[in-house]
């Protein structure tokens, strides 16, 4: 069995076709490079003009004057400022009596900390126990956004049981 060679001549195809239309429109602006050139620089130069016109300015102040954000504080308080997640891991299941009491009293000084206005310990929220049994979480939500608290205060919460390894 013999193999003949099959030689393609420049810019056909095997059926003797042109070079179809993206080797057209190439062989075009080749041809007409200074040309194809303008029109590049002409439609960039619309674009930035379009911009400069009806272009939005960004909006970079995080001032809290969204409408969204001012909508959400005015029904739901509560949940108006930040949240801390706190990770809960422990050699013993979580949901053991002994686990759960450490977990439930060591979370207990969040709730009277400044601008705490709730904490969601494990227990109380579906899907805070991972599969295994062996992690958690527990959620702080404050009433103001992070940057309102004072670094005594974000000390004082550093320094609860709760935030220090090994004590669940």
């Amino acid at each position: 069995m013999s193999y003949s060679p099959v030689t393609h001549t420049a810019g056909a195809s095997a059926r003797g076709t042109g070079p179809g239309l993206i080797g057209g429109l190439g062989r075009a602006c080749y041809r007409h490079r200074w040309l194809t050139l303008l029109a590049w620089l002409g439609g960039v130069a619309c674009l930035i003009t379009l911009f400069i016109s009806y272009g939005a300015p960004a909006q970079d102040s995080y001032t809290g004057s969204d409408p969204g954000q001012a909508l959400l504080n005015r029904h739901f308080p509560r949940q108006s400022g930040d949240t801390l997640t706190l990770a809960i891991e422990s050699a013993a299941p979580i949901t053991s009596p002994a686990v759960r009491a450490r977990v439930t009293g060591a979370l207990a000084p969040f709730a009277g900390a400044a601008h705490v206005t709730a904490v969601t310990g494990p227990y109380q929220a579906p899907g805070q126990i991972s599969r295994d049994g062996h992690i958690a979480f527990a959620t702080i939500q404050f009433g103001v956004p992070s940057t309102k608290i004072s670094n005594g205060e974000a000390l004082a919460l550093m320094t609860t049981p709760a935030s220090r390894p090994g004590t669940a």
